[in-house]
Protein backbone atom coordinates (compact mmCIF):
# COMPACT_ATOMS: atom_id res chain seq x y z
CA UNK A 1 0.00 0.00 0.00
CA UNK A 2 2.76 2.43 0.90
CA UNK A 3 4.51 1.79 -2.42
CA UNK A 4 1.36 2.79 -4.28
CA UNK A 5 1.16 6.05 -2.33
CA UNK A 6 4.82 6.82 -3.03
CA UNK A 7 4.47 6.09 -6.75
CA UNK A 8 1.27 8.12 -7.08
CA UNK A 9 2.79 11.02 -5.15
CA UNK A 10 5.89 11.11 -7.31
CA UNK A 11 3.79 10.84 -10.47
CA UNK A 12 1.70 13.82 -9.38
CA UNK A 13 4.83 15.87 -8.75
CA UNK A 14 6.27 14.78 -12.11
CA UNK A 15 3.11 15.77 -13.99
CA UNK A 16 3.10 19.17 -12.32
CA UNK A 17 6.78 19.64 -13.17
CA UNK A 18 6.21 18.58 -16.79
CA UNK A 19 3.40 21.11 -17.12
CA UNK A 20 5.76 23.79 -15.88
CA UNK A 21 8.37 22.60 -18.39
CA UNK A 22 5.78 22.92 -21.16
CA UNK A 23 5.04 26.47 -20.02
CA UNK A 24 8.77 27.30 -20.04
CA UNK A 25 9.21 25.78 -23.52
CA UNK A 26 6.41 27.93 -24.93
CA UNK A 27 8.15 31.03 -23.59
CA UNK A 28 11.40 30.12 -25.35
CA UNK A 29 13.15 29.05 -22.13
CA UNK A 30 14.62 25.94 -23.72
CA UNK A 31 17.38 25.10 -21.21
CA UNK A 32 15.04 25.61 -18.29
CA UNK A 33 12.42 23.38 -19.88
CA UNK A 34 15.01 20.67 -20.54
CA UNK A 35 16.18 20.86 -16.94
CA UNK A 36 12.61 20.58 -15.69
CA UNK A 37 12.04 17.48 -17.81
CA UNK A 38 15.16 15.91 -16.30
CA UNK A 39 13.90 16.85 -12.85
CA UNK A 40 10.53 15.24 -13.55
CA UNK A 41 12.21 12.04 -14.73
CA UNK A 42 14.45 11.98 -11.65
CA UNK A 43 11.43 12.59 -9.41
CA UNK A 44 9.95 9.29 -10.54
CA UNK A 45 13.14 7.32 -11.24
CA UNK A 46 14.94 7.79 -7.93
CA UNK A 47 12.16 6.55 -5.61
CA UNK A 48 11.35 3.70 -8.04
CA UNK A 49 15.01 2.68 -8.13
CA UNK A 50 15.29 2.82 -4.35
CA UNK A 51 12.17 0.68 -3.91
CA UNK A 52 13.54 -1.83 -6.44
CA UNK A 53 16.98 -1.81 -4.80
CA UNK A 54 15.63 -2.41 -1.29
CA UNK A 55 13.53 -5.41 -2.34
Amino acid sequence: MMKVVVVLGTLLVAVYTLNYARWAWRRQLRFGAAGLVLLAVATVAVPAWIMWFLN
